[in-house]
């Protein structure tokens, strides 16, 4: 194991936290759950921001490491949460607490995703990246980064760039998600590494339904009821594949699990306390533990992960097997001997006999039917055959390919008499291989 490169899907451990912190102050502001927890969990998610963009910023090898990464199809996608993670702390953290500042940083980090976006949907247009290396995660950038946007500038007070920003989230929504259907159903299973990237589905209707709330003052109302219906029936579709999810080897990309999950506990958590049916502060806590219990244990794997430097570790290649040596010169002089003294097969005999006569070889291609005899000429007292002939069946034609046969040789002056025929004596046998 070495020590590789930090991979832009390092930015999914903000991004999980950054969720967990929005569904605990969900749950604060429902009267469930201390204040102090989210706003802990979410300055957890600024330190690890930090932390990841430190590191991928010293590791990134100049600006030719961060074109390639950009250009990467499997991991260009997850470049957006460099930016989406800042909106999520601002609207949860800087928002409340000073306005203007937070409308400035909003609106800087919502242009910046949108033109990353529209980048990197560009290009997936121009260069027609391969069904094969599509994978959930190309969610991110159009989609989740543009719903997040809507959430944050509604909340900001920008109504007008809210409703385009989920007009552009809910569009490329629509436009991605019968790519992936295909790709899913129609293409070789996903690569074992990106498999975690499928739990991102989760997110988009989740995403789509907070955004709605913040433009509709926290109301429930028809659309959000069709996002939640398509929500469940995502997440239930999720469950079916919690046996393959287990059997994943836990790396970095394991985070892509997180958010999706915290955001529909989030919804989860809004739409029982809009509802508020009876016994529904259970239900909350319920969802509340689920959604912790989830991150909190991808924490503690990574942290014990990091501790053993295995979290960014690439497997060392495996020795490759040993190129066979040329032969030296003494082999291949006894090789060449070898077939100096093989001896060559024979291609033409001569020895007397008459026409029609079997040779005693394989039977040869005949158009007569099975059963007849191969002499020609007459038979011997009885019907048996002559001395020298023999007696066999023929095979119906194209069972057994040709081998020996005698042909008579042509009269003089008829087409073929000028050839190397003529040379030969009467009833010269041509023997033909297979």
């Amino acid at each position: 194991m070495t020590a590789g490169r930090m991979p832009l899907a390092a930015f999914g451990i903000p991004f999980g936290l950054a969720g967990l912190a929005g569904c605990w102050l969900e749950a604060a502001r429902l009267g469930l759950a201390p204040v102090v927890v989210g706003d802990a969990v979410l300055a957890m998610c600024v330190l690890a921001w930090l932390i990841v963009t430190t590191g991928y910023l010293r590791r990134m090898s100049g600006w030719a490491g961060l074109r390639a990464d950009l250009l990467d199809p499997a991991g260009s996608p997850f470049a957006a949460l460099a930016l989406i993670v800042p909106m999520l702390v601002v609207e949860d953290g800087v928002l409340p607490g000073s306005p203007r500042a937070g409308r400035l940083l909003m609106d800087l980090f919502a242009g910046l995703t949108v033109l990353l976006a529209a980048w990197l949907a560009g290009r997936w247009v121009r260069h027609r990246v391969p069904l094969a290396d599509f994978h959930p995660g190309y969610l991110l950038p159009p989609v989740a980064g543009c719903l997040i946007a809507a959430t944050g500038t509604a909340e900001a007070g920008q109504r007008a760039g809210a409703e385009i920003l989920l007009a552009l989230g809910a569009g490329a929504w629509l436009a991605l998600a019968p790519v992936l259907t295909v790709r899913q159903f129609a293409r070789p299973r996903i690569p074992e590494p990106l498999l975690p990237t499928v739990a991102i589905e989760v997110a988009p209707a989740a995403v789509a339904s907070i955004a709605c709330f913040a433009l509709d003052g926290g109301r429930l109302n028809p659309a959000e009821t069709v996002l939640a219906g398509a929500g469940l029936l995502i997440a239930l579709a999720q469950v079916r594949l919690a046996r393959s999810y287990l059997r994943l080897r836990f790396s970095v990309a394991t985070w892509a699990f997180t958010f999706g999950w915290a955001a529909a506990g989030t919804v989860a958590l809004h739409w029982l306390g809009g509802l508020r049916p009876a016994g529904y502060a259970g239900y909350a806590y319920l969802v509340l533990a689920a959604v912790t219990a989830l991150i909190g244990g991808i924490g503690l794997r990574t942290l014990a992960a990091i501790r053993h430097r295995r979290l960014l570790a690439v497997p060392a290649p495996a020795p490759s097997a040993p190129a066979p040596s040329a032969p030296s010169a003494p082999s291949r002089l006894a090789d060449r001997a070898k077939l100096v003294q093989r001896p060559a097969a024979a291609r033409r005999v001569q020895r007397p006999g008459r026409p029609g006569e079997d040779l005693g070889g394989p039977p040869v291609r005949h158009p007569r039917p099975p059963g007849q005899r191969t002499s020609a000429g007459p038979g011997g007292a009885g019907g048996r055959p002559a001395v020298g002939q023999e007696d066999r069946a023929l095979p119906a034609a194209g069972q057994q390919p040709a081998h020996q046969v005698r042909r008579p040789l042509p009269p003089a002056g008829q087409p073929g008499a000028a050839s190397g025929h003529a040379s030969e004596p009467p009833g010269a046998i041509d023997v033909t291989g297979v």
